[in-house]
């Protein structure tokens, strides 16, 4: 007789349940995003989640982080942008940088990041009106190795932290450091909220137009010298 070809196979099921008695397969979805040996419920949370956790272990463990490692911390999630895995290749490479000793200065060092101490000097120049000051500052900056772009996308981020700093329930929105998050409270209560927000409509301004500029340099000047005047203008014109 001929044999049946059919004889001894069996046909998929559609019912999504397991046709050889073994646990049902995971969605395949997930497995291209993960690496091998990942658990899967991992993959149920954002990575953003994971990378707060390596930030904040005291949420989730009774540790205490020092502010220093703190502070390092922070500079390696904005750096990783959310990123878990980038935030632990970072992190592998940084404690091998500094050979276990951790800071907030060896960090942006090596991740060619400028310091917030530059946009908290530019934001004190700003209300004092001091353009010259503004402008030797950014000298200093490209004299570093930075370019424009980088120093614009950072002072519009510095002058939004700064508004979410004015009142203290979004505070929650800042993903800095404790004291970072106190400086950054103390600066927008001595620039208010107005100020602010007309600092932020000039930076945004700019740095959207940064690429389409011929000369990049004088346009970075011409945004910090609008800056540093507009404090005075406004005064002048509430007198006038």
């Amino acid at each position: 007789r001929q044999r049946s070809t059919t004889s001894g196979t069996r046909t998929p099921s559609t019912s999504g349940r397991p046709t050889g008695g073994g646990l049902p397969a995971p969605p395949a979805c997930l497995l291209p995003e993960a690496p091998p040996h990942t658990p899967l419920f991992c993959l149920s949370l954002p990575l953003r989640f994971w990378v707060n956790i390596l930030k904040n272990p005291h949420f989730i463990f009774d540790v205490h982080v020092h502010e220093v490692v703190d502070a390092s911390l922070s500079v390696i999630a904005q750096k990783a942008e959310g990123g878990l895995r980038d935030a632990l290749s970072i992190f592998d490479q940084m404690v091998s940088f500094t050979g276990g000793n951790l800071t907030y200065k060896g960090c942006i060092a090596n991740l060619n990041m400028l310091d917030s101490d530059y946009f908290f000097r530019f934001v004190d120049f700003f209300r004092a009106g001091d353009v010259a000051n503004s402008l030797l500052l950014y000298q200093e900056i490209i004299d570093g190795g930075f370019d424009g772009q980088h120093f614009i996308t950072g002072l519009a981020s510095h002058l939004r932290n700064l508004l979410v700093s004015v009142d203290p329930i979004t505070h929650k929105l800042l993903d800095v450091s404790e004291t970072y998050r106190q400086r950054f409270a103390q600066q927008s209560a001595s620039c208010g909220l107005q100020l602010i927000m007309k600092y932020l409509e000039i930076a945004s301004e700019y740095e959207y137009r940064y690429r389409d500029s011929n000369n990049k340099r004088l346009f970075i000047e011409v945004c910090l010298m609008k800056l540093a005047s507009l404090l005075n203008n406004l005064q002048q014109q509430q007198a006038g």
